[in-house]
């Protein structure tokens, strides 16, 4: 049994790729905030340091200038001349050091951007990862709703139409060029009737003792709903098979309910 000194989760230091984990959002969040501050804080560090340099190589190149003016002034071979020429020497020299040290700063500046990019194309791989599991799940929970003969097949069967709203941080029903599908009341149809639309048009998929309950010929008769509270049909506690069997059967007296249980805000 891991423990907490052996369990790669909570060990910072471990860099074993068979134990690494999918972040949760409040995990991903955290790690692309600490990474946008590295990085900030190394850019900020590269920029003084080369503001630095900048600063001492135009120094140094006034310097020289000077040096070079000295020597020429001076009397050749004079005391003069000679503390001139080895100031230039040592000012040459010390031009080349800080280019040398300007371009190693430029290589950290270039080695951070390379690093900013691959930081934000993993960022873009990990949210694309966390929407493909997020999407497979909540299509998952809708198809176990209904009684299909193979709900893995359903879903993929159906993926194309199931997209992901960036906006609503949500997953939409969609038609095959893409757009939005909505229900017949005009509201964002829900991934629960695009299953019970599914399997109105496909019986073929539905467990046949479910067969009715999607809305076959045999099934179309006037469904008698006497005593049939709102909450029956809608809401938290609701029975998915009696919305079903309304759904299809009286397509009206499901959107009237509907549209009376969303005022009453119990969906």
């Amino acid at each position: 049994m891991a423990t907490d000194a052996t369990n790669p989760a909570l060990d910072p230091t471990s860099d074993d790729g068979e134990h690494k984990q999918i972040l949760t959002p409040a995990q991903q969040k955290l790690f692309d905030e600490k990474l946008a501050e590295r990085l900030k804080r190394h850019q900020k560090e590269l920029q003084a340091k080369n503001k630095q340099l900048e600063d001492e190589l135009a120094a140094a190149q006034e310097q020289l200038e000077e040096a070079k003016k000295t020597v020429e002034a001076a009397p050749r071979n004079s005391q003069e001349s000679k503390n001139a020429l080895d100031e230039v020497v040592v000012l040459r020299n010390e031009i080349e050091e800080l280019k040398k040290a300007n371009k190693v700063v430029q290589a950290d500046r270039d080695a951070i951007k390379k690093e900013a990019e691959k930081a934000q194309q993993a960022v873009v791989a990990k949210e694309q990862e966390m929407v493909t599991v997020r999407k497979r799940n909540v299509m998952t929970e809708a198809i176990s709703k209904y009684k299909f003969i193979n709900p893995k097949q359903v879903l993929r069967l159906t993926e194309d139409f199931v997209k992901y709203d960036k906006d609503l941080d949500d997953f939409i029903v969609v038609n095959e060029a893409g757009g939005a599908r909505v229900n017949s009341t005009t509201d964002p149809m829900s991934l629960s009737e695009l299953y019970l639309e599914f399997g109105t048009l496909n019986p073929q998929h539905v467990q046949a003792d479910a067969v009715a309950g999607f809305g076959s010929s045999e099934s179309r008769s006037k469904l008698n709903t006497k005593g049939w509270a709102l909450e029956d049909v809608f809401g938290k506690n609701s029975d998915i098979n009696k919305a079903n069997e309304l759904f299809s059967k009286d397509k009206a007296k499901y959107d009237a309910m509907r549209k009376e249980a969303k005022e009453k805000k119990l969906i």
